[in-house]
């Protein structure tokens, strides 16, 4: 949209509308000219866009300034947002916003680590036996395991079980006493 002066002019006037009607004075034939002026359906977007930018323009925060007052020595700070009456909810969706990815980066870490923990090895052993070849292999619980020829046998201890993969052959657990 291209803003030319007759556009220029009808934001103008909506903006005088705008700020006139917050103001002390305003009467019954101020709002009748509102009205006569609203009817027209751009100027109606033009109002209704001013007053949408004024509602978000009240919820931004006015930064402190320079120029503003120091608080005077021995003065108290002024009382926080719930004591000035804003609702309780403005400081509880503040400390979501803040702490909330905080807390689930943290149980996501918490918890990938246990599943790493859980389902990484702490000890691995991978033995073949070829044609005509018997291998005995003691395993670190005192397990000892003898395997016959042309056998492949995987063994991974885990921190809660142990996992025994004969991929082929056969082989003999002695469970030691």
């Amino acid at each position: 949209m291209t803003l030319t002066p007759e556009l220029a002019l009808r934001h103008q006037r909506a903006a005088d509308f705008f700020v006139r009607r917050g103001a002390a004075g305003w009467t019954g034939a101020d709002e009748r000219e509102l009205d006569a002026w609203l009817a027209d359906a751009s100027n109606r977007a033009i109002y209704d866009g001013l007053a949408v930018t004024a509602l978000d323009l009240q919820q931004v925060r006015r930064p402190r300034l320079a120029s503003d007052a120091a608080p005077a020595a021995g003065r108290r700070p002024a009382a926080p947002a719930a004591a000035q009456g804003r609702p309780a909810q403005v400081t509880a969706r503040r400390w979501r916003k803040a702490w909330a990815p905080a807390l689930l980066s943290a149980l996501l870490l918490v918890g990938g680590g246990w599943y790493w923990w859980d389902h990484h090895p702490s000890y691995t052993l991978d033995v073949a036996t070829g044609p005509g070849e018997m291998r005995a292999v003691a395993l670190p619980d005192g397990t000892r395991v003898t395997l016959n020829f042309d056998s492949r046998l995987k063994v991974r201890y885990y921190p809660r079980r142990r996992n025994a993969e004969l991929a082929g052959g056969e082989a003999f657990f002695q469970v030691a006493p």
